[in-house]
């Protein structure tokens, strides 16, 4: 109430600005959209069309007022006032939906984001949105095509373009995103992500990825990506005995993914990539499992690429914490101690890292603590360890 309350304040001063008619317009088409959402989560009906209504028409006279205060020209039918909000890429995405979904009028939800882009040429939200939008629509059509044909209506290419149907305009905004949007190899595997929603768009889905490799050959992203697909591919058919299969299946899968990654820091020998690779290790490893077979083959892989990465210098500093929280676990001191002086000699200036190794090297009462300490204080001279009484008198023979 008490936000409402403001936001109702804001539109009834004397000297106005747009950005308060937009701030409370935002909030009451959220605010509609969580009511919707709730009623059909719970099968919740009382009152729906008064509510729904009275929110509906206050969202209607805001921008009546606003458009009337400013002079808004409106040329583009209801949503003239995209030229008052032409800084606000959530509106135009709002009013593309409203269209699209409420007004069942892709036309016009597709001039809207057509025309946000030229507010927002660069607008990765906007060409997301709109790429999805192509693909419900042409979702959509495919399902009235299907009831037509079923109830043998007879159907011309007039009545379903071919290219919207199949997503055809869909292919177009993510080649002009692509295009207009280069060298962002995220923003590209977005449009998978989107695409990967709809069954129909497999051969869009396709195109994206052989794209993704052509134009971003070199990222981990891509690698990264391309490995942890093998995680989605058909299982073998089960055979007598279901759970142990399954272990099998998982583990196929799994040596799969290490393959790409194995091909990757070959390709491209980079801190990221080998980020990708230990990261996915590390989380196939903390996945539950019964199979004890499987679990120790994931513990084996995780510490191998560990060892490597680190041969190659090439291990984050965040990693190498993680490494030795490992180590410690599972109770391996003579390894740990070995990981923290490697650890300790790649990144000799992190205070933090020197600080978090000397105090598990006093829990472990390792031999090697004073040397460290000496080390420490040679590399970092002007640190809390010259501050650190408990870290003096640990340091002392």
């Amino acid at each position: 109430m008490k936000k409402v309350t403001a936001l109702e304040h804001k539109v009834h001063r004397r000297a106005l600005n747009k950005e308060s008619f937009i701030s409370y317009i935002q909030y009451e088409i959220n605010f509609l959209e969580l009511i919707k959402r709730r009623r059909a989560r719970i099968g919740y009906t009382f009152k729906k069309e008064e509510v729904e209504y009275a929110i509906v028409n206050r969202i209607h006279g805001l921008f009546r007022r606003a458009l009337t205060k400013w002079k808004v020209r409106q040329s583009s039918g209801r949503w003239g006032w995209g030229q008052l909000a032409c800084g606000a890429e959530a509106f135009w995405i709002m009013a593309a939906k409203w269209e699209m979904e409420d007004c069942l009028s892709s036309e016009n939800a597709r001039h809207l984001f057509l025309r946000a882009l030229r507010f927002h040429p660069d607008s990765q939200k906007l060409y997301q949105e709109y790429f999805r939008m192509e693909l419900m629509n042409a979702e959509k059509i495919q399902k009235e095509k299907q009831l037509l044909e079923v109830a043998r209506v007879e159907l011309t290419e007039a009545d379903f373009p071919v290219e919207i149907h199949r997503g055809e305009l869909a292919r177009v905004v993510y080649k002009r995103a692509i295009e207009k949007i280069a060298g962002n190899a995220e923003f590209h595997l977005s449009f998978w992500t989107i695409a990967a929603n709809f069954n129909f768009a497999q051969e869009l889905q396709k195109e994206i990825v052989e794209d993704l490799q052509a134009l971003h050959t070199n990222h981990a992203l891509t690698w990264d990506f391309l490995a942890r697909r093998e995680l989605d591919t058909e299982s073998l058919p089960k055979s007598e005995c279901p759970k142990q299969a399954k272990a099998s299946d998982i583990a196929r899968k799994e040596e799969r993914c290490w393959a790409v990654y194995e091909e990757a820091v070959l390709t491209v020998p980079t801190e990221a990539v080998w980020k990708c690779f230990i990261t996915f290790c590390l989380e196939r490893f903390k996945r539950k499992t019964n199979n004890a077979v499987l679990r120790k083959k994931r513990l084996d892989k995780v510490l191998s690429v560990f060892d490597r990465a680190s041969e190659s210098s090439l291990l984050p500093q965040a990693l190498y914490k993680q490494w030795i929280g490992m180590l410690v676990e599972l109770g391996d001191a003579e390894k740990t101690v070995r990981v923290v002086k490697a650890s300790s000699g790649t990144f000799g200036q992190s205070v933090g890292l020197w600080q978090s190794s000397l105090e598990l090297l006093m829990e472990l009462q390792s031999a090697d603590v004073n040397q460290l300490f000496q080390e420490a204080f040679r590399q970092v001279p002007h640190t809390i360890f010259t501050d650190a009484p408990s870290y003096r008198a640990a340091s002392q023979p």
